[in-house]
C-alpha cells in the first residue's frame, strides 16, 4: 500500500471516530444540561455553544468536506473549553470539576488521535497551562485535593496515551518491515526467503510424519515478450491477475508464493 493510501485509511479511520464521538459528547452536555439541579451563568452559555459547534463539525464530517479544518476547529474548541472548567473550579471557587474529570480524558485521547506525535506537545502545554492556573490561585481552591487529583490523572493519561500511541507505532513498523522482508511487494504473496522457509519446516514435518509433500512450479511462458511488446506495467497487471486465480484455485492449506519474476510455486501435502 502507497504512503497516500496508508494516509487515506488512517484519515477514514478518524472520521468514523468523529461521527460517533461527536454524537456521544453532544449527548453528554445535553444530559448535563438536563439533569443537573443547579446551571450556573457559566454553563447556560457555554453548553449551547459547544453543543452548536459540535453538530456543525458533525455534519462537515458526515459530509466529508474541510476535514482537516474541521479537526483543528474542533481542537481550538474542545481546549478552550477544557481551559475553561479548570479555571472555572479555580477562580469561581465551584466543585463540578469532579463531574469533568470523567471527560477529561477524551479530550487528550482526541488530541492524540487528531494530530499523533505532534499531540503530545499540544497536550503538555494546556497541562501545563491548566498547573499555572492552579498555582497561582491554589490556596483560594476550596477543595485543593480534587485538583490535585485531577492534575494527577491527567498526568497518567497523557502519559498512558503517548506510551500507546508509541507501542501501536511500534507494532505498525515491525509489522511493515515483516511484510517487506517476507512478502512480495507487487503481489502481496509470500517472496522467495518466505518460501525457503515454509520449504524447510514442510519438508521436516513431512519427515516426521510421513505425510507427502507436493511443490508444484509455475511460470508465465513468453513474459519477457509481454513486457517487450506491451510494457512493464501490463506485465505487471498480468503477475497479479495470475496470483488471484491461483489463490482462488487452491485450497487454503496449500502455500503459494512468488520465487521471482514470473516464477511462483505452490506448497501442497498430498492425501
Amino acid at each position: 500500500m502507497s504512503i497516500l493510501g496508508k494516509t487515506q485509511t488512517y484519515r477514514e479511520l478518524k472520521r468514523k471516530i468523529y461521527l460517533v464521538l461527536i454524537p456521544l459528547y453532544i449527548l453528554a452536555l445535553f444530559s448535563f444540561r438536563l439533569f443537573s439541579t443547579h446551571i450556573t451563568p457559566f454553563y447556560e452559555f457555554i453548553i449551547p455553544f459547544l453543543v452548536l459547534i459540535l453538530i456543525i463539525n458533525w455534519i462537515f464530517t458526515f459530509r466529508d468536506q474541510f476535514f482537516r479544518a474541521i479537526e483543528i476547529a474542533m481542537l481550538l474548541v474542545l481546549s478552550v473549553h477544557h481551559l475553561l472548567e479548570v479555571w472555572k473550579f479555580i477562580y469561581m471557587y465551584d466543585t463540578t470539576i469532579s463531574t469533568y474529570m470523567i471527560w477529561a480524558p477524551l479530550f487528550y485521547m482526541f488530541v492524540f488521535i487528531s494530530f499523533q506525535g505532534k499531540g503530545l506537545l499540544w497536550t503538555i502545554i494546556i497541562f501545563l497551562t491548566t498547573i499555572v492556573m492552579g498555582l497561582i490561585n491554589f490556596s483560594f481552591v476550596i477543595t485543593q485535593i480534587t485538583l490535585i487529583h485531577f492534575y494527577l490523572a491527567s498526568f497518567i493519561v497523557i502519559y498512558v496515551l503517548n506510551n500507546f500511541r508509541k507501542l501501536i507505532l511500534f507494532y505498525i513498523d515491525s509489522n511493515m518491515l515483516k511484510r517487506l522482508a517476507y512478502y512480495d511487494p507487487l503481489t502481496n504473496i509470500a517472496n522467495r526467503r518466505l518460501i525457503q522457509s515454509w520449504l524447510e519446516e514442510e519438508v521436516k514435518s513431512s519427515h516426521s510424519t510421513g505425510r507427502a509433500l507436493a511443490v508444484i512450479f509455475l511460470d508465465v511462458d513468453h513474459f519477457k515478450k509481454i513486457n517487450d511488446q506491451h510494457g512493464h506495467g501490463v506485465g505487471d497487471e498480468v503477475l497479479q491477475q495470475l496470483t488471484e486465480i491461483v489463490k482462488n484455485a487452491i485450497g487454503a492449506k496449500e502455500l503459494f508464493g512468488r520465487m521471482g519474476g514470473e516464477e511462483f510455486i505452490i506448497i501442497t501435502g498430498i492425501l
